[in-house]
């Protein structure tokens, strides 16, 4: 989370950044083995939120549920 101060007020800004978590993490919080998450995601499956300089998937899981939401739909 980061804050910054609004130079017209003394009050302060609050900006929500969401929670990236290992593949791990996600994996559980979908019910699936991290393998199939990281073979889904090699294969173009689903899109991590952001991959670190040494190629570490980090997940959104709001983002995560969304993207295989979209997918089942698409592919009904």
């Amino acid at each position: 989370m980061a804050a910054q101060r609004d130079p017209q007020r003394s009050s302060v800004i609050v900006v929500t950044v969401a929670a990236l978590v290992a593949p791990g993490v996600a994996a559980r919080e979908l019910g699936i083995d991290r393998g199939t998450l990281v073979r889904w995601w090699h294969h173009g499956l689903v899109t991590p939120a952001v991959v670190t300089a040494g190629g570490h998937a980090r997940w959104d899981i709001g983002e995560l549920r969304q993207q295989l939401k979209d997918r089942c739909q698409r592919d009904e």
